[in-house]
């Protein structure tokens, strides 16, 4: 491929955090195509036609599998050089038929890291909280009373992960968890 020739990126309209198409429209040799996961393959079929990049989600519960990155697909994407999956893992992409083709497979992991832990310390956070237990079975009470003790353990464990300041050996969904129990405040 010419280097002037634009390379096309080709996506399906599943969401996506809207800076991914901005970033895009920011350089002149990329074009960009979204294509609707239901209601018009033929014009996916189109698009993914000619693609030199298919970025397609990881999420096989959200993306119906005729729109997986498989041999069928890449037989039909004469173009393609390189398959991005976005999220965590790659299960929407066939790794061995991409590699057979001489795809390149990529992956955008960890995009919504600081979303999804401020999610999992918001939850945390609401079991370790205060609770109405006016009118609660006082047996209950001791059971919810013991959930926050073990809710407040656990952010007091994330909080130490962190602070241990070598963040070498901790698990990588951990650490923007950690990082976020961390902040003072």
């Amino acid at each position: 491929m010419p280097m002037t020739q634009a390379k096309r990126v080709v996506r399906s309209d599943l969401w996506l955090n809207p800076v991914f198409d901005a970033r895009l429209a920011q350089e002149q040799d990329i074009s960009l195509g979204v294509f609707p996961v239901r209601g018009n393959p033929a014009a996916a079929w189109d698009m993914l036609a000619g693609a030199h990049v298919y970025h397609v989600s990881a999420a096989k519960d959200e993306l119906p599998q005729e729109w997986f990155a498989t041999g069928e697909l890449i037989a039909r994407c004469p173009r393609l050089f390189c398959v991005s999956s976005s999220g965590a893992g790659y299960d929407t992409v066939d790794v061995p038929a991409c590699t057979a083709a001489g795809i390149a497979v990529v992956n955008q992991a960890g995009g919504n890291a600081d979303s999804v832990a401020e999610h999992t310390l918001a939850m945390l956070l609401s079991l370790a909280g205060p609770l109405s237990l006016a009118g609660v079975d006082p047996r209950a009470r001791t059971l919810l009373n013991a959930m926050h003790v073990s809710a407040a353990i656990v952010i007091v464990a994330l909080i130490v992960i962190l602070r241990a300041e070598n963040l070498g050996g901790t698990p990588q969904p951990v650490k923007p968890v950690a990082r976020l129990a961390a902040q003072p405040g």
